[in-house]
Order: structure tokens, then sequence, then C-alpha cells
């Protein structure tokens, strides 16, 4: 219940299409949201105290909503912000309700003609030593089982050619017709099978190289700390993930677009640049693995996300940060976090 000597508090709501802060649920009369949870529950412990009148909007230009706090439009902000020096001397940070990380989200540019070339060019000995061998097992099949065939209904005349195609694509992990077309005799059949197990081996083992060659190649085209400087990276203008990225050498195109607008134009336009400045709690809500577009595993720094307040309520600050502390002590923002991120992730959810 509020007094009716309590302080108003004008409270500025950071709405998304994600669940990073705050966002109407579907009967659009109600809200969720990470922040916005960890809002309620700061509420329901100064309800005594304050009165807190919310104002909602949509944007993505933090340095508006910095700037309209040191205006005295808000007193607070319920939004993830990192920690800047520019913020630092304009309005004042809460103590940190979780850590985030500085992404970027982008389209895999290997294609996947390239990535098999790629795979093939590196992998020529293995394959050729497969022909060589699934030649010499043909012809050792071929001897103790001269009536294979009979079972394939083909001529005679090409009888050793089918059996040492037959063994190379078991080589290669196609063993079907192999153990089908045997004619049962005993020689015939372990030594199909003795082919079969070096068959089994062969496939596993490249498998493995292969799958090792993917991440290497992945890997290469991924940005990371050392090749940033030769990328674009798009981001909206006030976005916070950028200044980071822009200190590692990348070069930021600003668009006055929100951050859903400029991964759409992104999408569409891939020659633009070469990937989106976000934090990896909006990554994870944005990527879509299937359309190729991921999220950079290489680690441009973590970022404590705070709410931010006047700096003439310093009352307010003091109020606030005591009850972040206490619901840290408790792990409810942890226990907030999992219930709307993946914590696949080790860095998500802590503080």
């Amino acid at each position: 219940m509020i007094k009716y000597n309590s302080k108003k508090i004008n409270v500025l709501i950071h709405l998304t299409d994600d669940y990073r802060s705050t966002k109407k649920t579907h009967n659009m009369s109600d809200y969720t949201g990470f922040c916005w949870d960890i809002y309620q529950k700061i509420k329901n412990n100064l309800s005594d105290k304050y009165e807190f009148i919310e104002y909602f909007e949509y944007t993505d230009n933090y340095k508006k909503m910095i700037n309209d706090v040191y205006n005295n439009k808000y007193d607070l902000v319920i939004a993830g912000f990192v920690h800047t020096e520019e913020g630092e001397s304009m309005v004042n940070y809460t103590e940190t309700i979780i850590l985030t990380e500085n992404s970027i989200l982008h389209f895999n540019k290997t294609s996947p003609l390239k990535l098999l070339f790629s795979i093939t060019k590196s992998h020529i000995k293995p394959i050729f030593v497969l022909l060589i061998l699934g030649i010499i097992l043909g012809f050792i099949l071929n001897y103790f089982e001269p009536n294979r065939f009979k079972k394939s209904r083909s001529k005679k005349i090409y009888s050793i050619r089918r059996t040492i195609l037959t063994v190379i694509a078991s080589l290669f992990g196609e063993a079907g017709f192999l153990a089908e077309n045997s004619t049962l005799k005993l020689k015939g059949v372990i030594f199909t099978i003795l082919i079969m197990i070096i068959a089994f081996g062969f496939v596993l083992y490249l498998q493995a190289i292969v799958t090792d060659r993917v991440i290497e190649i992945n890997k290469h085209d991924e940005i990371n700390r050392e090749n940033i400087k030769n990328h674009t990276i798009l981001s909206p203008k006030g976005y916070p993930v950028s200044n980071m990225l822009q200190k590692f050498g990348a070069k930021i195109k600003y668009m006055d677009k929100s951050l859903p607008e400029v991964i759409d134009y992104y999408i569409k336009n891939p020659e633009s640049g070469d990937g989106v400045a976000i934090d990896y709690f909006n990554a994870l809500y944005y990527q879509q693995p299937s359309k190729g577009l991921i999220i950079s595993d290489s680690f441009f720094g973590h970022e404590q996300f705070s709410f931010i307040v006047n700096k003439n309520n310093t009352e307010l600050l003091e109020d606030l940060n005591n009850i972040i502390m206490k619901l840290r002590e408790n792990l409810e923002p942890l226990r907030i976090c999992k219930k709307y991120f993946d914590l696949k992730k080790r860095s998500l959810c802590i503080i």
C-alpha cells in the first residue's frame, strides 16, 4: 500500500520484443521479462516509501535514455545498461543485476560449396588410401567369393568391378550390398565381416577429421579480436556494445534504427556489413542458426547490467542498491535469469 507521503518516482520501463528487459504478454495487458521481474521485486520492497509512476517506451537508443534521466525527465530507467565512462558522468548506475557479454551476430561466410571443396582438398590423402585399400580388399573378396555377381544379377565380366565398388562403398559408409550379395560361404562371410569392421573404423575416423575441419574453417571465418579490424559492424545509434567493439578496432556503421530493425536490415542486405553489434542476451533471441545467422563465440569482454538513476536522487540509489544486494544474496537474479535464458553459456546468469 502506498502511503500519502510517499515520494513520487518517474520510472521509464524499457520495452523490447524479447525477454532481456520488458515485453508485453500475449494478452497485451501485462508485462514480463528479466528486468521487469527484478523491478517488481524492488517495487514490492519499496512500495511503502515510493510511488512509482511508470512510463513505457520501445527504444534501443541508450544514450537517449541516459540523456532523459540527466535532464530530469525520469528518476529511474528499468533496462539493462552497461557501465560507460560517459554514462558515469551523467547518471548513477545501480548495483549489478547480471552479467552479459559483448557479442556479434553474423552470417556464416563459408558457403556449402566452399566448405565441401575445402574438406575434399585437405583430405585427398585419406580418400586416396581408402580407394587403394578398397581395390585390394575387393580383389581378395572376389577371390573368396567369385560368384557374388550372381547375387547382384550382373554379368560375370563385371564381377570384379562390382566387388571392388562394393568394398569401396563400404569403406565410405555404405555397406549394404557388401553383406547382401554374399554367397554365405564361410571364408566369404568371415572376410566380409572383417571388411565391415575395417569400414566401421574408417567411417568413424573420417567423421572425426571432417568435423575437426569444419570447426577449423568456421573458426577461421569467425570475427575475433585478431581480425575484427578488417570488419564493418552494424549498430543502432547509442547502442553500448558497439563502443567496446570499436575499442578492439571494429569499424562501426551506426544506423538510425532500432536493434530489431538493424538485424532485419542486415538479414536482407548481408553485404552491408559483417555483422551486428549485440549483447549476448539479445543474441540468444535473434540468432537463426538454421539460416546461418549465428553468434560469434569469440570473447569481447563481460559487461555489467544495471539500472540507471538520476544523480540528484542519491537516496533512491541507496535504497535500490540495498534491495538488489539482498536479492543477489538470495540468488533471485539467478532464478529469474534461468526462467528466460539458456544456461549452456557458462557466463550467463552470473553476478
